[in-house]
């Protein structure tokens, strides 16, 4: 493109010189277009950013699409003089670098998109300067790592897109300072491993997705501080031990982690979670293969309702200890799960108990009002087997005055079990317990337990073989 081509359109605001052979432009090319608005020079053959006097005078200059060109780098202050530019593409190109500053004096640029060239890494204050930017594209390339300092200045960014790359870690504060992030893509990396501290800072995070990576464990506290997170994207990957725990989840609505992944426990130990995020977790994990579920000290306050994990036919093991509850009835260890067989929760907790199916589920009351099934041959000490000290425990609290009709333990013929009566049972037994329990301690030739306590784990719906059997934590 000659000098003064386009002399005399002052009142021109667009030009698209796009699918042409340009392999460059003199420096007064666009001399007088002061009121251009849209640039198009894409699908040239254009090697190199035009210096930047080329642009000068393009103050009203708003888009500038150079896709699809030749381009190898950009260097620094490459476009000083578009100070109105909002839109700037540069995608399809041979970029390997970003010089630091390249971008400088380009204060309302609301879109960069850098998508499919062949960057490899994204220098310190590489985007220094970009203010307004709202959202930055550098997907397909070939970046291996994140600095820390990669994304400084960009306090307005809402989206990134770095999906299909080769990135292999997520160091702490990656995107430190991204107060308005909403959604960030790294889906389809090489990531193993995040840093504990990889997502500090983004308090409006609405969209995570980590899918088709290689990541096989998450941090404690990883998730931390998400409460905006709506959806979190983690199939694809290599995890067995899903670690959510000291996440805080209150808008989370779509949540997949099952594909490629064979995950058999997940630790929501200390999370903090809304009903909504509670059954969105729910719903993906039941029926997955899970065996194990960890709540200790979460914050369940505001879930109303357990509904969600009836029907969890794998879970085994569910550990509520020290986790604060909101309902007044929680109904999740139903019948449903078939093969729970462990409960923890924390031993100092007053409990008034009932039988309350024919699998002998057991609600117990705590002092606060909420309410939980369990087993009754959960393990209470957290000592390794079950044995008197757990029944104990449970009998100290035991509400004696409270009859069949009002909920109270009662046995084959539906009269109640009282106080008294567990307590003679408890006197007079002697039969073997669990390998480890005081009972065992007597040997192989201590008698078999009575005939009435026989019948009492009949009434509960269980035998004196499955408790003998009963696994340890």
């Amino acid at each position: 493109i000659p000098n003064n081509a386009f002399a005399g359109l002052s009142s021109l605001t667009q030009l698209s010189l796009g699918s042409n052979q340009l392999t460059s432009i003199s420096n007064d090319a666009f001399v007088g277009l002061s009121s251009l608005k849209t640039l198009h020079l894409s699908r040239n053959q254009i090697t190199s950013i035009p210096n930047n006097v080329v642009f000068a005078g393009l103050s009203s200059l708003d888009g500038l699409f150079l896709q699809r060109n030749q381009i190898t780098s950009i260097p620094s202050n490459a476009f000083p003089e578009l100070l109105s530019l909002t839109v700037l593409n540069l995608a399809d190109n041979q970029i390997t670098n970003l010089s630091s500053d390249a971008f400088v004096g380009l204060s309302r640029l609301r879109n960069l998109h850098l998508e499919r060239n062949q960057i490899t890494s994204i220098p310190n204050n590489a985007f220094a300067g970009l203010s307004s930017l709202t959202n930055l594209n550098l997907a397909d390339n070939q970046i291996t790592s994140i600095s820390s300092d990669a994304f400084v200045g960009l306090s307005g960014l809402k989206n990134i897109d770095l999906q299909r790359n080769q990135i292999t870690s997520i160091p702490n504060n990656a995107f430190s300072g991204l107060s308005r992030l909403t959604r960030l893509q790294l889906q389809s990396n090489e990531i193993t491993s995040i840093s504990r501290d990889a997502f500090a800072g983004l308090s409006s995070l609405k969209t995570l997705s980590l899918t088709d990576n290689q990541i096989t464990s998450i941090p404690d506290n990883a998730f931390a501080g998400r409460s905006s997170l709506t959806s979190l994207y983690l199939d694809g990957n290599r995890i067995t031990h899903l670690n959510l725990s000291g996440a805080e989840f209150g808008d989370l609505t779509y949540f997949d982690v099952h594909r490629s992944n064979t995950i058999s426990s997940v630790d929501l130990s200390r999370a903090t979670l809304s009903e909504k995020a509670f059954s969105t977790i729910v719903r993906e994990l039941r029926g997955g293969g899970v065996l194990s579920l960890d709540l200790s000290g979460a914050d369940l306050s505001l879930v109303s309702g357990y509904g969600a994990i009836g029907g969890w036919d794998d879970l085994k093991t569910i550990d509520l200890s020290f986790a604060t509850l909101g309902s007044n009835e929680i109904d999740f260890l139903t019948n449903e799960i078939a093969d729970l067989n462990e409960l923890t929760v924390s031993r100092d907790q007053w409990i008034d108990f009932s039988v309350t199916t024919q699998n002998a589920l057991f609600t117990w009351n705590a002092m606060a009002g909420n309410m939980l099934a369990i087993l009754p041959f959960s393990d209470l000490t957290n000592n390794g087997f079950v044995d008197f000290e757990d029944l104990t425990i449970l009998l100290a609290n035991w509400n004696k005055e409270v009859g069949a009709d009002a909920g109270n333990l009662v046995n084959a013929d539906t009269t109640p079990v009282n106080f008294e009566d567990l307590t003679v049972l408890l006197a007079d037994w002697t039969g073997p317990g669990p390998a480890g329990s005081p009972e065992a301690a007597l040997g192989d030739a201590v008698p078999e337990p009575s005939s009435l306590l026989l019948a009492l784990l009949a009434t509960l719906g269980l035998s004196f073989y499955r408790r003998r059997r009963q696994r340890a934590f």
